[in-house]
């Protein structure tokens, strides 16, 4: 029988936080009734069989008046140091490096439950970003304390489970994801009457445009060429892939490609068309307009909807743009059988590794309205164009060691290793590059 006590403050932060280590990783299936506030309580008492861990809190205590009290830029932690216990030295956020056991009881120094709430709300960038959006990379907590290549909740879940005697039966996994942010849909009469034009101008930039897009024609003779080359990928290897689609008209700003085009309905039926063992899913790519923008949120879902005859409840932003009204439109997706949508927005746009420190979906926490909603985050740790700007900045080497690095990471903790290749109008090289690039990944963690 497990059981936890803690102080009786923040209960919604805390509860959140229990539910996620314990439930969502442990797979503890704890229900609420066995989590009890008390007055008296200065720390986490948490009791499994004859065992008694007691992890102190060195947080949420201080911040008991009113809610929301902790949520001042002037309580982000500005370091790290480092806690040591059965052989590990783990990140430590909010606490002290003290451990002692004597017979069934142990007492640690290191807040796991605070450190874990803060990595995963990302309550700093909420107080740095407010109505704006998160914050850049290189201010974020995990990058600013180069923890970004360690996935220390799942550090934190392990410490937990050996201290507890638990098991966590989770399987490592892969999935890839595609934003869909161009398509090269040309004709050869359109390419001709561009040539044609061209060379009667006499314009050096306008016939190098068109030699270019000659040579995308040849290369992507489909609007799903791209498409069917990775789909290739992730049948080579047994894993799951997702799509996620536009859905901006002629005229609106962030078109790409027209919603109620040819070539993207022609996508999406050749997606439709493909089965085999692994699973394909296309969701939603809302475009830039939709941040803070209501009304083209629903103008964007209702398009589709239509495309894909269903909710989508998969997806990830145009520019990784979000804050807390997006996270609230992606929950309105939410079905009423209890399906809730999972979005893919904490990624790091130009680096590799851990933005949340985690490497499995999540429950996402509403700050404003201390909850847990009724929505999940995805993890990405790899994205092609992270990729390529770290290659262009150091050598291929250097990047396949970090991302090995990765890899390892989420290998070990058993989570799942997202990808995310984007569909571009890519050279035809670069494009064979990324390709290669995201085959050696998967030959390596499979």
């Amino acid at each position: 029988m497990l059981s936890i006590t803690c102080p009786n403050d923040n209960i919604p932060e805390r509860r959140y936080v229990i539910n996620v280590l314990f439930n969502h990783l442990l797979n503890c299936d704890l229900p609420s009734d066995c989590i009890h506030f008390d007055d008296s309580a200065d720390s986490y008492i948490i009791k499994k069989d004859n065992k008694i861990i007691e992890i102190e809190d060195h947080f949420f205590h201080h911040y008991a008046t009113f809610p929301l009290e902790y949520l001042n830029i002037s309580n982000i932690p500005s370091g790290i140091s480092t806690f040591h216990a059965l052989g590990k030295e783990v990140p430590l956020v909010f606490g002290n490096d003290t451990y002692y056991q004597d017979n069934e009881r142990v007492k640690i120094g290191l807040d796991i439950f605070a450190s874990t709430f803060f990595l995963l709300s990302h309550w700093d960038e909420y107080c740095t970003g407010g109505e704006g959006g998160f914050t850049y990379d290189n201010r974020c907590f995990t990058k600013k304390q180069n923890i970004y290549l360690r996935a220390v909740v799942h550090e934190y879940e392990y410490l937990l489970s050996e201290l507890l005697g638990i098991t966590s039966q989770r399987q490592f996994k892969c999935l890839i994801t595609h934003d869909v942010d161009s398509l090269v849909d040309l004709s050869w009469i359109g390419v001709c009457k561009m040539l044609f034009c061209s060379l009667l101008s006499f314009r050096r930039a306008a016939f190098k445009k068109t030699i270019k897009d000659i040579g995308l024609k040849l290369h992507y003779p489909r609007p799903y060429t791209q498409a069917s080359r990775y789909v290739s990928l992730s049948q080579k290897y047994g894993i799951d892939e997702m799509f996620f689609i536009k859905t901006c008209a002629r005229g609106e700003v962030g078109v790409t490609y027209p919603y109620d085009g040819e070539a993207i309905q022609e996508v999406i039926n050749w997606l439709n068309s493909q089965h085999s063992s692994n699973s394909i899913k296309i969701g939603f790519h809302p475009s830039e307009s939709t941040f803070n923008n209501q009304k083209q949120w629903d103008v964007e879902v209702s398009r589709i909807k239509g495309l894909l005859k269903c909710v989508p409840l998969y997806g990830r932003n145009h520019h990784l743009l979000c804050n807390h009204f997006t996270f609230c439109q992606w929950e309105s997706l939410g079905t009423s059988d209890g399906q809730r949508a999972t979005m893919s927005n904490k990624v790091f746009g130009g680096s590799i590794g851990f933005r949340s420190s985690i490497a499995v979906p999540f429950p996402i926490f509403d700050i404003r309205q201390r909850r847990e909603m009724r929505l999940y985050e995805l993890p990405c740790e790899i994205m092609d164009t992270a990729v390529m700007y770290r290659i262009r900045n150091s050598s291929e080497q250097e990047t396949m060691e970090e991302i090995v690095k990765v890899v390892d990471e989420v290998k070990k903790y058993r989570g799942q290793l997202v990808l995310n290749w984007h569909m571009l109008r890519r050279p035809a090289g670069q494009f064979k590059y990324l390709v290669k690039i995201c085959d050696k990944i998967l030959q390596y963690a499979l």
